[in-house]
Parts: C-alpha cells; sequence; structure tokens
C-alpha cells in the first residue's frame, strides 16, 4: 500500500527526517549537526537548522488558512516552512530507544536548537 496516497494533496509535506548522523537512541545533550539548510536564490538569505536532537519535523504549512498578511498581503497553504526538532517518533516504543526519551521524575530534559540566519552563498555556511 502506497503510504503517500493518504497525504491530502500534492505537494503535502509533514514528516519527521531521521538527522544525518544521528543515533535516535541517545539523550539530547551530544554535538550539534545541521539539520536543514534553506537557500533564497532570490535574496541571498540563509537558514541553517543545527541540533541534538535526533529528528526534525518538516511542515510544509499545507493546512493553513488564508490569513491576512502585512501590507495587504494574504497568506495560504504552502506559504512558508515550520523546522521542528524533536526526539525520533515512537521511541518510546523502541527499546533501544525508549531509554533516551522516557524523563523520570528528578529528572531534566534539555536539548539544543540553534537557527543561524545569514547571507552568501550555500557553501560558505556549516
Amino acid at each position: 500500500r502506497d503510504a503517500h496516497a493518504r497525504l491530502p494533496g500534492p505537494g503535502w509535506l509533514d514528516h519527521p527526517f531521521l538527522v544525518r548522523g544521528a543515533d535516535p537512541g541517545a539523550p539530547p545533550g551530544g554535538p550539534l549537526r545541521r539539520a536543514a539548510l534553506l537557500r533564497s536564490p532570490a535574496t541571498g538569505r540563509v537558514l541553517a537548522v543545527w541540533t541534538d536532537a535526533a529528528c526534525l519535523q518538516v511542515y510544509a504549512g499545507g493546512g493553513i488558512k488564508r490569513v491576512p498578511g502585512k501590507r495587504g498581503a494574504t497568506h495560504g497553504p504552502f506559504a512558508g516552512v515550520a523546522l521542528e526538532t524533536h526526539a525520533a517518533p515512537n521511541a518510546v516504543n523502541v527499546p533501544a530507544w525508549a531509554p533516551a526519551v522516557v524523563l523520570r521524575p528528578g529528572r531534566e530534559h534539555r536539548s539544543v536548537t540553534e537557527y543561524r540566519f545569514g547571507v552568501g552563498e550555500e557553501g560558505r555556511w556549516p
């Protein structure tokens, strides 16, 4: 069965991706890894997402209703993107990964995500 047949329409995206080099069974607090790099060819603006989390959820805004924006603009489906870091989905049910996501009483959860903004060539961004 094609898993994508259930998606609401073409271009729909709301999916977790395992960050290259990440171990879903390792707790947060390890080295930061680049999870995403977005670049606008028109402006040269760059956004790099670095995290110690195992996964990056990418949501392309397919379910967003039309809303008014600045200076008379209207924003609707696919007008933006959300990049959210987290542990591997269903990790609590995978014995090798569960220790990284189960938070016991008295314990603390910490994770680091950096959103680095700039202007320049993609290759010059770490």
